[in-house]
């Protein structure tokens, strides 16, 4: 027995002294010591950044790409949410995503290990907040639209506390039919032609740069083409009757016809003869016509084409409007006197343009394809005054009621004629050039 135990304290002794050349260097405590192992050090972001506070709702993505790891081996991860107890598998993606619709705080741990099992672990509380929506808002023009007019759209009163004006992305609904007209675009503004009388929703939907979005709807009523103060219409389908109600009947005169449009050869004899009392005491007006010149007129004394010609036994030229080839403009004449829109020679192309004139006050405007061309110009004011058979589209009046002349005449075809006792408004413009779609027959 004494043997024994002398032979275990030798042993005891051995081990001793063995660790004293083999262990002295250890250090159990310092991760980094090679004896001890390389273990990972844990950390964790979110959303690309080191913020703890993120909005809701809003799916997160919590990304441990910021873990040390000197061993260099192979990581994994497990996350543990709001201290439930439910960790997740192990994953060997440092990312996962989560999503939160609830303000409050979430306590968020993290666990990495090493291929040489070596763990460590961090948890970090983060804060959701109030999300700052931006503020969806927009405008519309013109506030009152008819149908076929472009309303152009406005999101420039939009807002948001994140984002710049220029971070914010919009796209509509003109409908409000759950189906967007536009896609995601920074553009604030954008176009759109309602072809049909009635009320719509349209909505604007705004995006931040967190992704983050509103919304807001507003009515856009649109109306009939102008009917307010519509004196005479001549749709010129197979006769030269007046749809507007009043009875203003024309008579087709010469070889003229009107089978679809109003077709006036280049002659001296071809024309349309409307009742004065349409013009007779007119202030403000508007004429408007779809108009194809087929032949210009450029050679002989004064050569025109003449779209509008009223007289009167003491003055051929009450009124007046007409082409000038050879000046590349168009003239208004008002008892004599005469006043030229400075535009260019569109007309020329032998193709049909939407052509409008109005007088409000003593200024002059002239419409082209629904775009103004030229300058307003200013233009005697006084009432028009027009003898019985003194109406005539398609001639000049050298004498009243007749004095025609070839080159004079319009030589080209008119549709959809209207007259009015006041001057449409932009928008109304915009509507007749856009009827029924119309941009050119």
């Amino acid at each position: 027995m004494k043997k024994l135990i002398r032979f275990i304290k030798i042993v005891i002794l051995a081990i001793s002294i063995s660790c004293l050349f083999t262990c002295a260097d250890v250090d159990l405590n310092n991760p980094n010591d090679p004896a001890n192992g390389l273990y990972p050090v844990a950390d964790f972001y979110i959303n690309g950044g080191i913020a703890t506070s993120i909005y809701a709702p809003q799916p997160v993505t919590i990304s441990a790409e910021s873990t040390a790891n000197p061993s260099g081996s192979a990581l994994q991860y497990r996350w543990l949410f709001a201290n439930d107890g439910a960790w997740t598998d192990w994953l060997s993606v440092p990312t996962i995503t989560r999503n939160y619709s609830t303000l409050g705080t979430e306590t968020v741990t993290l666990e990495v290990i090493n291929e040489e099992e070596r763990i460590d672990n961090i948890t970090k509380v983060i804060s959701i907040v109030d999300s700052n929506v931006p503020t969806a808002s927009f405008t519309f023009s013109p506030t009152s639209p008819v149908y076929g007019a472009v309303v152009t759209f406005d999101a420039s009163g939009s807002t948001d506390d994140d984002s710049s004006a220029a971070k914010i992305q919009v796209r509509w609904d003109f409908e409000n039919d759950g189906a967007f007209n536009t896609e995601w675009s920074a553009e604030k503004t954008a176009t759109h032609v309602y072809d049909t009388v009635g009320d719509y929703t349209a909505k604007l939907a705004v995006k931040d740069k967190y992704g983050l979005m509103g919304d807001v709807t507003n009515v856009v009523a649109v109306k009939d083409l102008p009917k307010e103060g519509l004196v005479a219409y001549y749709p010129l389908n197979g006769n030269a009757n007046d749809e507007s109600g009043n009875g203003y009947d024309g008579t087709v005169l010469g070889g003229a016809t009107v089978n679809d449009v109003l077709v006036i050869g280049d002659n001296a004899s071809d024309r349309l003869s409307l009742p004065n009392t349409i013009v007779n005491g007119l202030g403000d007006f508007t004429f408007s016509a779809e108009l194809k010149i087929d032949i210009i007129h450029t050679t002989g004394t004064d050569p025109e084409n003449c779209w509008i010609s009223c007289a009167r036994a003491s003055e051929y030229n009450a009124f007046m409007i007409y082409y000038r080839p050879t000046y590349k403009f168009w003239r208004m004449r008002i008892n004599n006197s005469y006043y030229d829109f400075n535009i260019n020679s569109l007309i020329e192309d032998h193709d049909w343009h939407h052509v409008i004139v109005i007088r409000i006050g003593s200024v002059a405007k002239f419409y082209i394809d629904g775009s103004q061309g030229g300058d307003d110009i200013n233009v005697s004011g006084t009432q028009l005054a027009v003898d019985t058979g003194g109406f005539i589209i398609g001639q000049e009046q050298d004498s009243f009621g007749g004095g025609f002349a070839q080159n004079q005449s319009f030589a080209g075809q008119v549709d959809n004629l209207r007259i009015y006792n006041r001057a449409l408004t932009e928008s109304e413009i915009q509507a007749l050039y856009n009827e029924g779609g119309w941009t050119g027959k």
